[in-house]
């Protein structure tokens, strides 16, 4: 199993999905309380990705842009 399978099956599950919304979140608070707006606003992709179960990263390493289909492919 190769390392970019191993990253994107990480980044589809579940666990993943949580990863995303908390990095974004995290980027966003980080940029807006010091003073960063550009920081801020690039947190909202990780963020929304997490929270419209999308990753990002998918079709271009050989993957479905929907979480839930990659999941749904790998049994999960």
């Amino acid at each position: 199993m190769t390392l970019r399978f191993r990253f994107l099956r990480f980044m589809n599950s579940t666990d993943g999905r949580y990863l995303r919304i908390v990095v974004g979140l995290s980027l966003v608070c980080v940029g807006y309380s010091k003073g960063h707006p550009l920081v801020a606003i690039l947190g909202f992709l990780p963020f929304g990705a997490g929270a419209l179960d999308l990753c990002v990263l998918g079709p271009f390493l050989g993957a479905p842009f929907r979480g839930n289909v990659a999941r749904r492919q790998e049994g999960s």
